[in-house]
């Protein structure tokens, strides 16, 4: 079935939408008419390509803008041809070409940019074909690498600079091979935007004007970079205009519908779905046109019988309905109708069969879960087999009160004697579960664009089901490893999209499963044929299991346990909105299934600024409580007040430490310094309560330490002549990079103005080079700087090589004098570690564990386009290495064991900006050895990882080491003037606190700068390296008190009796006292009828004696004994019973 309708090509400003078309069968069409869109004004510059007949050398390009033909644009190189614009045209194609090629590429001569122009619009219609991998300009304004205004196709971006400073908009999808309308606006001096087919993808403020790129030669270029080391676009142009004016969004869209009629038209007449009368498979709808241009959605009738996807189900009658197409181009909008007739199934208790083996369901329920009311068209109904859960009307309603429990749920399809019932296992959540999310992103937590970063997968958190906190500080967890990215190659960064979290068989933990895409959101033809699984026991540490081939165009995937199959469900959708599933055992093998059309995941919109769509899987609370811990935020939430009792006379020690407690259940002891007035004032000698106030010793951020300098270092050291300890600052100085200072001060704080001393100077040989990326490290007694410099001239980084240099033993460190010469690090044959000009080895870093030295570094080299190693090559990957090592105290620092590779720069983060892992530093804990590197380039993105291994495995062998798959520190983190930190390095101070001295930037395009941060340890053992101030000790924490009572002394410990008898028809009461302390005591013995003394009562010995009462009827009473010694005195009460003698 196929509408018809005649398209006429369309210029020249916006016109009314077709109205009415004519149909066919049983198709019509509705237009909608657009809303008026304002007119944009006449541009300066126009190129439509139209009047080309040919493409060479020399060819000129019209413009039929109002500057007229001084602007005609001229081709230079021949190889361009032209293209069906698919408007009735043509377009100009370039075939892109290696740098400093004869490619083709056209000259817009000077005056596109009049001299003091304040605003300029761009916009062009671009096809970028995506030959080769990276950044393409497919037109530039601007004459050279510091003063231009381009679109980059591959990145896609907008971007403006002049001088040294860039305004860049990032981050939008391109589709390869795709016609793709660009515009570029600046309002001089105020704002510059990137908009795609009509939409605004952001805009960032500028003070720049249009003059700013303004020329006195050529205005610009057709698929020439204005960076002369990057090929030729590869792709069409057409329809470039330039504008004196800054458009406005609504004169953007105008132009964008330039042509939407059109296009609209021609979608509507193309689309034929065939003869609808007895339909019985499924319809492949298309959803775009296929020029790419027209946007399609559909809408069913009769969804039961055929859903807005296409898919067609018979069911036990004839059905008929009308799927209705909208056809949609910015503001242009037309429906055609189709009507269709699905006849009844011939076995309508088979087709229920197959419904009911089609069900998919997630292998944990939790209570308020809507399970599938229908399938393949047919009713579902659901009852509780066993388990303690309950259904109504369709809903999970109850679950158990803690934990997870297994349930049968009970599924019947159809009704009557036809009906079909399935049995299915499931596990059910607790009552009042967590909801944990999982998504990407569509900008970092700073509001910046940052494609590596966003195309990775975001965790969310959140008790209700509402309120959502982003874990990892709102960074991404998962991301996709590079593809050929190896030591000797750099890869293609890969991103993610669409990711479904969900639960493993039983315990074994959980997946995620996306689709695997470039980080500027297109793919290649082979990622678009399935998805990429990664698996973690804990969501904490991922395992890329890798990319399952499923089909020729998947646009979303999702996987569960099938615990009736004994295997996971893979359900994925095609181009054609078709869903199809697979089973698994093993991630490897798939085995095709029956439909599944019930099951594509927990998907929900989640209140996380910038998150994508996000899938939802319910958890435990206490599996919701360990992630928390491990991936949440942590702090301060109490500290202790000691309260300590002693007694009249003794003396008191005050606790040495406190302990702090934090919010993942916690306690960390911090030193404290008490008061000494008020430490002075308890009066041990006078019963009474003291308060003693503390402040706790902890080392609060320093940032800036020292401005302008990266690559810090710190170490506590000890004068082996006075014992005086000090502070040790050594960097890189980035001034120059040239030389070392050494900076002392006797606290953290005092290296922000201690001078310099200058140690190492003008680089190795005293006429320039870089020094780069100095520590401290003490050997068996000896303090050494471990350090990279340039072992030629002329300033080649791949010179830059390790080096050691020895503190003469007994000599002042601030002092050149007192440094040995600096040597190289030698490789296992007694040669250099490495071939200067060809490979470079920086930041190297020492670790002994028992009597073994192992030295860990980073190291990058040159490859040529065979892979061979060349000083006339390409840098490869920075990546960092281990060996086993022989410390020399006598000669050079020699590697004893073949270097391997602990970590290539292979995920978003750290192959961000640059493919280099670097700046390796060790923290041993608990039996585990922990290095903390830093991934991408020195710049805003730069961000810190972390390697995992045991003190006991064989660190010389890769696999015994894991990698976190996301950064522990990045510029995401909460502290706002922490852009691109890392190069993390570690020292105890005098409490035992691990202090992190690192560099980062104050400001995105700041200089590098030292920092001193204490490091907070997570349950794990991990270490955070972003703990803010507040959350490492609350305001109202930073003061402790401290109470001290003061008892009244005691007296000695006695056992006191009495006893009473008749004597010459007299009462007598005798008075017995034992002295059962642990030294001598005299008594006093008081009663009605006398006091007696007993003096030097040793300890063991007992004393007696008798009172004549004088009465014959002596009442019940009491007698006190009081007791002294040296510690005190105290007096014990003891009763006598009444006696009557006659």
């Amino acid at each position: 079935m196929r509408p018809q309708s005649k398209a006429n090509r369309r210029c020249g400003a916006l016109r009314a939408a077709v109205g009415a078309v004519g149909m066919v069968v049983a198709a019509s069409l509705a237009a909608v008419a657009p809303a008026v869109a304002a007119e944009p004004p006449t541009p300066a510059v126009q190129y439509t390509f139209d009047e080309l007949t040919a493409a060479t050398a020399g060819t000129a390009i019209a413009n039929t803008g109002s500057r007229g033909t001084v602007l005609n644009a001229a081709m230079v190189n021949s190889g361009a041809t032209l293209v069906d614009d698919t408007h009735g045209g043509s377009a100009l194609r370039f075939p892109g070409g290696t740098a400093g090629s004869a490619a083709p590429y056209a000259v817009i001569p000077n005056g596109a940019i009049a001299s003091g122009q304040q605003d300029v619009t761009i916009t062009a219609r671009v096809r970028w074909e995506n030959t080769t991998t990276g950044c393409r300009y497919p037109f530039t304004l601007g004459d050279s690498s510091t003063k231009y205004l381009s679109y980059l196709a591959g990145c896609v971006r907008a971007e403006m600079k002049s001088g040294s400073t860039a305004v860049t908009k990032q981050n939008a999808t391109i589709p390869e091979g795709d016609w793709t309308d660009i515009a570029i606006v600046l309002d001089g001096g105020s704002s510059f935007a990137f908009y795609m087919d009509g939409s605004l993808v952001g805009s960032v403020s500028t003070a720049y004007t249009a003059s700013s790129i303004a020329t006195s030669g050529a205005s610009g270029w057709l698929s020439k970079s204005p960076f002369t080391a990057d090929p030729y676009f590869d792709g069409a142009v057409d329809d470039l205009t330039v504008w004196s004016e800054a458009l406005t969004g609504a004169q953007v869209a105008s132009v964008y519908d330039t042509y939407s009629d059109e296009f609209v038209a021609n979608a509507v007449e193309a689309v034929d779905l065939g003869d609808l009368s007895a339909l019985a498979s499924d319809l492949s709808l298309p959803t775009t046109s296929t020029d790419g241009e027209v946007a399609i959605s559909w809408a069913s009738s009769a969804p039961s019988a055929v859903s807005d996807a296409g898919e067609v189900n018979r069911l036990d009658t004839d059905t008929t309905g009308t799927l209705t197409a909208t056809f949609e181009r910015g503001s242009v909008t037309q429906q055609a109708t189709y009507d269709f007739t699905v006849p009844a199934t011939d076995d309508p208790a088979g087709a229920n069969q197959d419904a009911a083996a089609a069900i998919v369901l997630p292998s944990v329920l939790a209570s308020g879960d809507v399970l599938p009311t229908a399938i393949a068209g047919r009713d579902i109904a659901w009852s509780v087999v066993s388990g303690p859960t309950s259904v109504a009307d369709g809903t999970v309603a109850s679950g158990p009160a803690d934990g997870l429990a297994d349930a049968v749920l009970r599924a019947t399809v159809g009704a009557g004697d036809i009906a079909a019932q399935r049995d299915i296992g499931v596990r059910v959540i607790e009552e009042g579960n967590a909801t944990l999310a999982a998504y990407t992103t569509t900008k970092t937590t700073r509001g910046t664009d940052d494609p590596e970063l966003e195309t990775s997968v975001h965790l969310a958190l959140s008790g209700d089901g509402t309120s959502y906190t982003a874990l990892n500080s709102g960074a991404g967890v998962v991301y996709a490893s590079a593809e050929g990215q190896s030591e000797s190659a750099n890869g293609v960064k890969r991103g993610l999209a669409d990711p479904r979290v969900f639960r493993l068989a039983g315990d074994d933990g959980f997946g995620v499963i996306a689709r695997r895409v470039n980080v500027d959101g297109t793919q290649t033809a082979a990622d678009a044929r399935g998805a990429i699984l990664f698996t973690t026991p804990d969501l904490v540490h991922f395992t890329e299991v890798g990319f399952l081939t499923l089909s020729e165009a998947v646009t979303r995937a999702a996987a569960e346990w099938d615990a009736h199959a004994g295997a996971y469900r893979i359900v994925w959708r095609d181009a054609d909105g078709s869903v199809h599933t697979a089973t698994t055992t093993d991630w490897t093998t798939l085995t095709p299934a029956a439909d599944a059309r019930t099951y594509e995941g927990r998907l929900s919109t989640i209140a996380v600024a910038n998150a994508g769509e996000a899938s939802l899987i319910p958890l435990t609370a206490e599996e919701a409580a360990a992630l928390a811990r491990l991936l949440g935020r942590v702090a301060n939430t109490g500290i202790e007040s000691p309260e300590l009792t002693i007694a009249q006379g003794d003396g008191f020690t005050a606790p040495d430490d406190v302990a702090a407690e934090y919010s993942d259940g916690q306690t960390y002891y911090l030193g404290v310094t008490w008061n000494p007035d008020e430490l002075a004032a308890v009066d041990t000698s006078t019963p009474g309560t003291y308060t003693v106030t503390g402040e706790p010793r902890w080392q609060q951020t320093v940032f800036p330490l020292v401005s302008g300098r990266a690559d810090p270092h710190m170490h506590r050291y000890t004068d082996p002549v006075t014992g005086e300890k000090t502070w040790l600052f050594i960097s890189t100085d980035e001034n120059g990079q040239d030389d070392f200072f050494i900076r002392e001060a006797s606290t953290v704080e005092g290296i922000k103005t201690a001078p310099d001393n200058k140690i190492l100077g003008s680089g190795l040989f005293g006429r320039g080079g870089q020094l780069w990326a100095p520590e401290f490290h003490e050997v068996d007694g000896d303090l050494y700087v471990l350090f990279a410099g340039n072992v030629a001239s002329g300033g080649d980084i791949a010179n830059i090589q390790a080096h050691t240099m020895r503190l003469k033993p007994g000599q002042d460190p601030l002092l050149a004098a007192s440094w040995e010469t600096p040597q190289r690090v030698l490789g296992t044959d007694g040669g250099h570690l490495a071939t200067a000009g060809l490979t470079l080895t920086i930041d190297m870093t020492h670790l002994r564990v028992g009597d073994q030295d192992y030295l860990v570094w980073n190291q990058r080299t040159k490859y040529d386009a065979n892979g061979q190693p060349s000083r006339s090559g390409a840098w490869a990957p920075a990546v960092i290495k281990i060996a086993r090592a022989d410390v020399s105290s006598t000669g050079a620092w020699q590697i004893t064991t073949d270097p391997v590779i602990l970590s290539t720069p292979g995920l978003g983060w750290d192959y961000n900006t640059s493919p280099v892992d670097e700046g390796p530093f060790v923290i041993r804990r608990d039996g585990r050895i922990m290095i903390t590197f830093s991934g991408s380039g020195v710049d805003e993105t730069y961000a810190v990882g972390l390697l995992e291994a045991s003190a006991d495995a064989d660190l010389t062998d890769p696999a015994s080491w894991t990698k976190r798959s996301y950064p522990i520190w990045s510029y995401e983190g909460p502290i706002a003037n922490n852009w691109g930190p890392g190069h993390n390095a570690y020292v105890l101070d005098d409490d035992g606190n691990l202090l992190n001295v690192f560099h980062a930037k104050p400001t995105a395009t700041g200089a590098r700068t030292a920092g001193v941060r204490m490091v907070y340890f997570r349950t794990d053992g991990t270490p955070i390296l972003d703990m803010t101030d507040a959350e490492w000790l609350a305001e109202a924490n930073r003061t402790v008190t401290m109470t001290v009572t003061v008892e009244p002394a005691s007296g000695p410990d006695f056992e006191a009796t009495t006893t009473t008898r008749c004597a010459a028809g007299k009462v007598y009461l005798t008075v017995s006292v034992r002295n059962t302390g642990d030294a001598t005591a005299s008594f006093t013995l008081s009663t009605p009828y006398g006091t007696r003394n007993v003096s030097g009562l040793e300890p063991g010995a007992a004393s007696s004696a008798a009172f004549n009462t004088r009465t014959a009827d002596l009442p019940a009473g009491t007698v006190e004994v009081t007791g002294t010694a040296e510690a005190g005195e105290r007096t014990e009460s003891v009763d006598y019973p009444a006696l009557h003698c006659g």
